[in-house]
């Protein structure tokens, strides 16, 4: 803290206005990395509720999805063969048949949906 006493400003800086700055500069490139996310994930759901699977909503990095017209663990296997590794989620209580990717990059996320497209076909 430093103390201020002059005809513009009498009191107390209790923070150096650099420091707040910057600070002020990281939390907006956070929220604009959260607004990213969001719009990346959001394609990623809007994709796969187009095709004949069940999405689950998430605020989180990743989607749960279950196939309806496929067997998940095939639809597993399938993206393993592709060499796309998601997690299944089948033996988890309350997840059966149920499979989970995680949100990468925007071309990553467009491998792994021609794959699903692929394999769905």
């Amino acid at each position: 803290a430093k103390r201020v006493n002059n005809d513009k400003f009498k009191g107390i800086i209790l923070h150096n206005l650099g420091n707040l700055e910057k600070e002020r500069g990281n939390y907006i490139k956070a929220l604009e990395y959260l607004d990213e996310g969001y719009e990346i994930r959001k394609k990623v759901f809007d994709a796969l509720i187009s095709l004949p699977i069940k999405v689950w909503p998430s605020e989180a990095n990743f989607l749960l999805f279950k196939p309806e017209s496929i067997d998940a663990y095939k639809l597993w296997q399938e993206l393993i063969e592709e060499g796309i590794l998601i997690r299944d989620c089948s033996s988890w209580e309350g997840l059966e048949g149920c499979l989970r990717v995680t949100i990468g990059s925007e071309n990553e996320n467009d491998i792994f949906l021609d794959a699903v497209r692929k394999i769905l076909k």
